[in-house]
This record gives structure tokens, sequence and C-alpha cells, in this order.
């Protein structure tokens, strides 16, 4: 609609609806998970079969899978 201002996109919304759109998060993860970072990451713990990686996170350990 050209009459709607443009409002900036945040990180967690674009993650969310991207996550959405794969067919990963369901639409009331989709709104929560958008509303912030720290919601976002909340939610893929609690419901995406995922784990934390990270290479600040890993300090020269092994990963055992």
């Amino acid at each position: 609609n050209a009459d709607t201002k443009r409002m900036p996109w945040f990180c967690s919304e674009l993650v969310a609806y991207a996550l959405h759109h794969a067919d990963i998060l369901d639409d009331g993860a989709t709104k929560l998970a958008s509303s912030h970072p720290t919601a976002m990451y909340n939610v893929m713990l609690e419901q995406c079969d995922t784990f934390m990686d990270s290479a600040r996170s890993l300090k020269g350990n092994v990963i055992q899978l």
C-alpha cells in the first residue's frame, strides 16, 4: 500500500519470517520469535531440533556426536 509508511525490519523479524517460509516455525512461534532477539533464541531452543554452535563457545574442545 503506497499510503503505508515503510518501517525498518529488525534482525529477529527477518530471521523469524525466513524460518517460517522454510516451514521451520509455525505462525505463533514466528510472531513470538520476531519480537526480540532473546525471544528468537528461546523459540529456537524450545521448538527447533538444534544446538548452539559458535566458534566462541567451543574453546578448543572436541565435539562428540
